[in-house]
């Protein structure tokens, strides 16, 4: 059995989604123009209704425009590296203390569990902040460098 690969709506279909919600066809109608699940159509309107004033709300209207920029704004800022590490300040400052005092990530992660810290980073997601341009000018401090 083939397994279907995800794919957002682009802004064709947006635009296709946008103009048959004004002409009032049904969600089934629309999702089989498109070529498309029902739940993906429903998601897609659920997800992006506006009022008037430009306000989510559980009950308006969807605008194309509107979800095509905000997908842009989700897809661009879901995921950087070192993102658990980066937000969390006291994590960061521990993690970049036990760098400094010649720890490595390995040591440092199993550290962080033998002190039954209240916050943790694998060391996977160390090195990964670490390579990242947030955590990049503390290499310095790697043994291997």
């Amino acid at each position: 059995m083939k397994k279907k690969k995800y794919r957002q709506l682009n802004q064709f279909e947006r635009d296709r989604l946008e103009a048959m919600l004004l002409s009032k066809h049904k969600q089934c109608d629309i999702a089989k123009v498109l070529g498309r699940s029902p739940s993906t159509i429903s998601r897609e309107i659920e997800r992006n209704k506006l009022e008037k004033d430009g306000k989510i709300k559980s009950k308006g209207e969807y605008k194309a425009s509107c979800a095509g920029r905000k997908a842009r704004f989700k897809k661009k800022y879901s995921k950087y590296r070192g993102k658990k590490i980066n937000e969390n300040n006291e994590l960061r400052e521990c993690i970049i203390e036990m760098l400094k005092n010649g720890y490595n990530p390995d040591e440092i992660s199993g550290r962080m569990k033998i002190d039954g810290k209240k916050f943790y980073a694998s060391k996977t997601a160390i090195y990964g902040w670490l390579y990242s341009v947030y955590g990049q000018r503390y290499c310095k401090y790697l043994k291997s460098r």
